[in-house]
């Protein structure tokens, strides 16, 4: 109870009843009193109350102290590393001259896997494996010369590449360059040599080969068929290693590159 009235200062207090005009503060966290002596009421912050509300305060106060000082105190949090180029690996061993990191690059810089598609970087890559004697290579430098991807279309210098990797016993290889034969594609047209390269592809199980070996088989004279047959039987020993090596009668690959036009501009399948 406070000591004295804070109006006329007298002694003589007496609690009192809480009134619906009362503040807030004045009904939950005060006690009433009225002075006997002037009739005022007065009220007085009551301290086991006020005790109450601090621990309540604290209470709540507490977690959020503890995450504001954790904030305050960790450390930054290091920002994520950038991305390296997936290609970026691949690349850098191409270049030091791993032909089948090579091969890959350009393929996946053909069919766009994870860049954006760029078929002229790629036949440089294919171009390099070529060079390096790689069938493969030789087989897809020799593609990308036939259907113009990436380079100017020469069928001259596709029949080269083909020729070598066909030479090294490239199933694919041996079917394009029997088409090349047949159609006239960078050589004049020759049946026999046609069929000896679709024989070829044909025996290791290439796709469309045999159906293509036939359809060749129909023009050939009968006099030129067992030569054909032949030769193809030769080859096919020699690049088997059934054989000892014996210079094949399929046409060698041209020593220089010669542009020429083509003649109807499709590009077999």
């Amino acid at each position: 109870m406070p000591a004295r009235c804070p109006y006329c200062r007298s002694e003589d207090l007496r609690p009192a009843s809480v009134q619906h005009r009362d503040s807030w503060v004045q009904r939950k966290l005060s006690q009433a009193y009225r002075c006997r002596k002037c009739g005022r009421r007065s009220w007085r912050l009551e301290p086991a109350i006020i005790g109450l509300a601090l621990a309540i305060v604290l209470v709540a106060a507490t977690p959020a102290g503890f995450l504001g000082w954790h904030l305050m105190t960790a450390e930054p949090e290091q920002a994520p590393q950038a991305a390296q180029d997936p290609l970026a690996s691949l690349a850098k061993r191409a270049k030091s001259g791993d032909i089948p990191a090579q091969l890959e690059l350009g393929r996946r810089l053909a069919d766009g896997d994870g860049t954006r598609v760029d078929t002229t970087e790629a036949s440089r890559w294919y171009a390099r494996a070529a060079e390096a004697g790689d069938r493969e290579g030789q087989y897809r430098y020799g593609q990308a010369l036939l259907e113009g991807s990436g380079v100017v279309q020469d069928y001259r210098s596709a029949l080269e590449w083909l020729t070598r990797a066909a030479n090294q016993n490239h199933a694919k290889a041996q079917r394009r360059l029997g088409q090349m034969y047949a159609d006239g594609r960078g050589t004049p047209v020759d049946k026999v040599q046609a069929y000896v390269w679709l024989s070829l592809a044909s025996a290791q199980g290439e796709q469309d080969a045999a159906r293509l070996r036939d359809a060749v088989l129909m023009h050939l004279p009968v006099d030129k068929i067992d030569t054909a047959q032949e030769t193809a039987r030769a080859l096919h020993a020699r690049l088997s290693g059934a054989a000892p090596a014996e210079p094949a009668t399929a046409v060698a690959p041209t020593s220089v590159p010669i542009a020429v036009t083509p003649d109807d501009g499709s590009t077999p399948q």
